[in-house]
């Protein structure tokens, strides 16, 4: 051992006694035992940049969500306000309905088949365009207000206004008549709907997109979250059924053979029982035939689309409906006119509502809720009267004749 490590030992000794010496004199000269050094961080500048950029991404997803949230409170506030306007004018009938489209009275055929039962037998009424349920009984739309009652729900809304208003228009009817007449509403409902459904919402969204920015005044983005919210509820309704199996070439084939067998009952009548009396069947057929005859104008469309369009019977028979029943509209339904009958609310009455003044006249604007859908407009009703997955080729378009 060398000379300087025993005098390293020695001072190292001697510090430490005088050290305990010190600390029982002197007791308050006691340091404290530093703390540990921190663990080294185990992320790197990239990581931490990551988690700053994802903690921002989550902050403004909260701040929309809490915006949006306060918008759709405020939005159903104003709602139920409307909603109790409509209720105190008993003698009144609101109808609640889907936008308007350029290429038929209303984005949903049951829309347009309530306005045509009301209009035919010559009811007054004022439509309420939004996109927004919130108020009817089941959550639908179309629904109505009237007498203090709300009524959703297709079936229902049909038994209501016959009940109220005695309707007579399918009165002359045979038996065999109306079962004919049922089985072509149900075949066109269950081809017809799904297939505008799914033309409109998820084969070409653009088309239902643009039409409720120009109708309800809402974003583009606002919009486009409730288009495809109801394309993503369709598709799940579609699943369940066997006709969401189905392919293009076969759904396209049952569209075309409901086509044929409405121009064969139609023929050269005016009506599809008749020249001169138009039944509720007639409204039925017309909503789902009135989006195929126009919607050609506005998007490329395959050929099967086109057998509406392209059938002079057909086309005849839908430019007569449209000319007897929605001649406020033009001819292809892009403008909204107003009637004394039945007609959309002045923009005067919107500012009664908006100001709370006047003699309480409800707002039909579209914008009386411009929230999303709390659920999309129903899709048809599960269950098919026609043979579903025939696999026949597709057949050409139905040539004019």
């Amino acid at each position: 051992m060398t000379l300087g490590h025993l005098i390293s030992g020695a001072q190292n000794a001697v510090k430490s006694a005088v050290g305990t010496v010190r600390e029982h004199v002197f007791p308050w000269s006691r340091r404290a035992p530093e703390p540990p050094p921190p663990p080294p961080s185990r992320w790197g500048p990239v990581q931490l940049r990551v988690a700053i950029g994802a903690a921002a991404v989550a902050g403004a997803i909260a701040t929309v969500a809490t915006a949006s949230h306060v918008s759709t409170l405020l939005e159903r506030r104003r709602r139920r306000r409307l909603i109790h306007l409509c209720e105190d004018r008993e003698t009144e009938l609101f109808l609640f309905i889907l936008p308007r489209a350029p290429w038929a009275p209303s984005l949903s055929p049951s829309c347009t088949r309530v306005e045509a039962v009301l209009r035919a037998n010559g009811i007054p009424y004022k439509a309420i365009e939004t996109i927004d349920p919130y108020g009817a009984p089941h959550g639908e739309l179309p629904f109505l207000i009237y007498k203090r009652q709300r009524v959703d729900q297709l079936p229902r809304m049909m038994d209501f206004i016959a009940g109220e208003f005695d309707l007579t228009m399918d009165d002359a009817l045979t038996r065999d008549q109306r079962a004919v007449g049922a089985a072509l509403r149900r075949t066109v409902e269950y081809s017809m709907e799904r297939f505008l459904y799914r033309v409109a919402f998820i084969d070409h969204p653009s088309l239902a997109l643009t039409q409720l920015v120009r109708a309800l005044h809402i974003s583009r983005l606002h919009a486009r979250l409730a288009v495809r919210g109801y394309a993503n509820k369709l598709r799940q309704r579609l699943a369940l059924t066997s006709y969401g199996a189905l392919v293009r070439e076969q759904y396209e084939n049952e569209f075309l053979q409901d086509c044929e067998a409405l121009e064969a009952q139609i023929a050269h009548k005016r009506y599809l029982f008749s020249d001169t009396t138009m039944t509720s069947y007639d409204c039925a057929v017309f909503s789902l035939l009135v989006p195929f005859a126009y919607m050609g104008r506005h998007t490329t469309l395959s050929p099967a689309y086109a057998a509406v369009s392209e059938s002079a019977v057909l086309m005849a028979y839908v430019t007569r409906i449209s000319r007897r029943l929605f001649s406020d509209l033009n001819t292809t339904f892009d403008a909204v006119g107003t009637s004394s009958d039945a007609h959309d609310v002045s923009d005067e009455e919107k500012e009664k509502l908006r100001d709370g003044g006047g003699d309480g006249v409800a707002d039909a604007a579209g914008h009386a809720a411009s929230t999303p859908p709390a659920s999309p407009p129903p899709a048809p009703a599960v269950g098919s009267p026609g043979a579903v997955g025939r696999t026949t080729p597709a057949k050409r378009p139905l040539a004019a004749k």
